[in-house]
């Protein structure tokens, strides 16, 4: 099985009952010990619905997806994962505007990431109204997102590590900014504000 690849693609307003409103990729190959790395690049999610990762749903054992140069706009899922959901995730240069997510993650739900340079924008969700995750993000904006319970900005599960990351204008009742569970994180050098 080769791996996928999703290069230059649009998807716009598709639905889907269950997961993946636009796209989903499940990894059969890690039960046969191959080497499987999904990518997704420069490519567009917009309006896009489903219950569960309604722009991208990868469903993985343990695997690594790559996604970078994408955006995630309008995009809503009833459950989890707005624009965006992924176990093991890096996600370069993406953009995730106005997405929104019943659950966790308005931008995205990922489990162990790596989140770089980029930008999280009037996405709302249940908890993490930007994101939801665990892992590593740097570089990032996250500005105008919010949350009806925790984490208007981002929300995760520690080990987690925040650099150079700039939280303007997010709201949420706990966590406006940065949301934690089960105790807080530093941004390092970063502005948290509002």
């Amino acid at each position: 099985m080769a791996p996928a690849a999703i290069t230059e693609c649009t998807f716009d307003q598709n639905t889907a009952a269950g997961e993946g409103g636009a796209v989903t990729i499940i990894n059969f190959s890690q039960a046969a010990g191959r080497d499987f790395v999904p990518t997704a690049s420069s490519c567009t999610f917009t309006g896009n619905s489903c219950g569960l990762g309604a722009g991208l749903d990868v469903v993985m054992g343990n695997g690594n997806v790559v996604v970078s140069d994408c955006s995630f706009v309008r995009d809503a899922a009833d459950g989890n994962a707005g624009g965006f959901l992924g176990i093991d995730t890096t996600s370069t240069r993406c953009t995730f505007i106005g997405n929104t997510s019943g659950g966790f993650g308005g931008g995205g739900e990922f489990g162990a990431c790596t989140v770089s340079n980029s930008h999280f924008e009037q996405n709302l969700a249940r908890e993490g109204g930007g994101l939801w995750s665990c892992g590593l993000v740097t570089g990032s904006t996250f500005v105008g997102n919010s949350a009806t319970r925790a984490g208007g900005g981002r929300l995760h599960r520690l080990p987690a590590t925040i650099r150079n990351c700039t939280f303007f204008a997010n709201s949420a009742p706990m966590g406006s900014g940065v949301g934690s569970v089960p105790s807080p994180v530093e941004n390092e050098n970063g502005v948290t504000s509002g």
